[in-house]
C-alpha cells in the first residue's frame, strides 16, 4: 500500500526541469481512479491544493493525502479519518530527492482517457538507481490533461508497463475547502524512515531502507 501511495505522490510532485512544464492543476475537479488488485483512487482539486483518498478492498484499509503543489508538502493519513494522527512528508528535503532538475520529461503523445482527451509525459529516472534496483521503475508515463487533471499513470520496470492508476470518471466541479485541511485535533507527525527511505528509493538519492 505504501509503494502504491509513493508512485502516486511522486508522480503528483515532480518538477522535472524541462522546457515546458508539466500541467498543473488550474481549476477544481474531482476524479476516481482504479488501480491494481482493486484499488481505488478519489484526486480532488482546490486552489493549489490535492485530496487524495485511496482504498484497498482486500486489506480493508483507506488513505488520505493532502498535497500542498507549490509548498512540496504532503500529509498522509492511513486508517479511519477518526484515528487523529497524521504524518508529514517534505518534499523539498533531500531525504525525499524529488528536487528540481533530478528527473527528465518529455511529451510523448496523446491519448483519451475516461472521456477526456490527456498529454502522455514520460519522466525518466536516473539510470545509476534503476540499475541498483532493478525492482524499481526506470520510468513513468502521466496521461495529464491540459488543465492539469491526472487520468492515468503507468510505471516502466524491466521494460513492462504497469498501470498505477487510470480514471473512470473526471468533472470539473467546486470543492469544499474544508476536504483539503487536516481534521483539528489531529497530531501530525514526521514520516518514519520506512516511508522516507521508499520515496528516496523512487527518487534516486537513497537505497531502501530496512
Amino acid at each position: 500500500m505504501q509503494r502504491v501511495l509513493a508512485l502516486t505522490i511522486v508522480v503528483l510532485c515532480a518538477t522535472p526541469a524541462i522546457s515546458e512544464p508539466l500541467p498543473q492543476p488550474r481549476t477544481d475537479f474531482e476524479a476516481s481512479s482504479k488501480g491494481p488488485a482493486g484499488t481505488t483512487f478519489v484526486y480532488r482539486h482546490h486552489e493549489g491544493k490535492l485530496r487524495v483518498d485511496m482504498t484497498v478492498p482486500g486489506a480493508q484499509m483507506a488513505a488520505t493525502s493532502l498535497v500542498d503543489i507549490s509548498g512540496r508538502k504532503v500529509v498522509a493519513m492511513v486508517g479511519p479519518a477518526t484515528s487523529g494522527v497524521a504524518v508529514e512528508l517534505d518534499l523539498n528535503e533531500a531525504e525525499f530527492g524529488l528536487l528540481p532538475g533530478l528527473l527528465d520529461a518529455k511529451r510523448v503523445g496523446a491519448a483519451t482517457v475516461a472521456g477526456e482527451p490527456c498529454n502522455l509525459w514520460e519522466v525518466t529516472y536516473p539510470p545509476s538507481r534503476s540499475a541498483t534496483r532493478a525492482a524499481l521503475p526506470s520510468a513513468s508515463i502521466a496521461c495529464i490533461t491540459p488543465d492539469g487533471i491526472p487520468l492515468r499513470t503507468e510505471t516502466i520496470i524491466n521494460g513492462k508497463h504497469q498501470v498505477v492508476m487510470e480514471a473512470t470518471a473526471a468533472a470539473r466541479v467546486a470543492q469544499d475547502p474544508n476536504l483539503f485541511v487536516v481534521p483539528p485535533g489531529t497530531k501530525i507527525m514526521k514520516a518514519p524512515a520506512a516511508m522516507q527511505g521508499l520515496l528516496g528509493a523512487f527518487s534516486g538519492n537513497h537505497g531502501l531502507k530496512p
